[in-house]
């Protein structure tokens, strides 16, 4: 399993985890010019092998405001929860909608969702592949409970406070 952690933080937020062959973009806080320049400056790289889904963990713009340029640079299907709208992506993109809080397959990858408390219905996210198990968590100004068990297996965790603890 390889991640990328391609920006966190109020300007944008984009991370990619690739296992067994596949890749996921959590998150489209970055333009694809950007994102790709930071995949590079990490050793990547993210065109033309693209992606192969994205995952938007909430309706804030550090987390969906480049999905559309992101759509159409990739040409990979954009996963929404009910949760976020972006009506203008839903019409015109490929996009798999599916309940916050479930999983689903991204190619040979596991893709798991949690509810967690925000100010727009938000999930964390865990991808599983090839044996391992990554989970990205942000926006949290506390760990709910039954967070860290849905966690516990991950290989590696990234969780980012942005608010006062509580």
């Amino acid at each position: 399993m390889r991640i990328w952690l391609l920006s966190s933080g109020s300007s944008g937020n984009a991370a990619i985890v690739e296992a067994a062959g596949a890749r996921v973009l959590i998150d489209a806080g970055l333009g694809p010019k950007v994102a790709a320049a930071r995949m590079r400056m990490l050793g990547g790289e993210l065109l033309p092998r693209g992606v192969d889904a994205i995952v938007v963990t909430h309706h804030h713009g550090d987390h969906i405001m480049h999905l559309e340029p992101l759509l159409r640079a990739l040409g990979a299907p954009v996963f929404l929860h009910q949760g976020v709208s972006a009506k203008r992506a839903r019409a015109r993109h490929d996009v798999r909608p599916y309940v916050a809080g479930s999983s689903f397959a991204v190619g040979p990858l596991v893709v798991e969702t949690v509810r967690v408390p925000h100010d727009a219905p938000q999930i964390a996210v865990s991808v599983a592949g090839a044996g391992l198990r990554f989970g990205v968590v942000t926006d949290l100004g506390h760990v709910p409970p039954g967070l860290a068990p849905s966690s516990a297996g991950a290989t590696r965790r990234w969780w980012r406070r942005t608010t006062a603890p509580t």
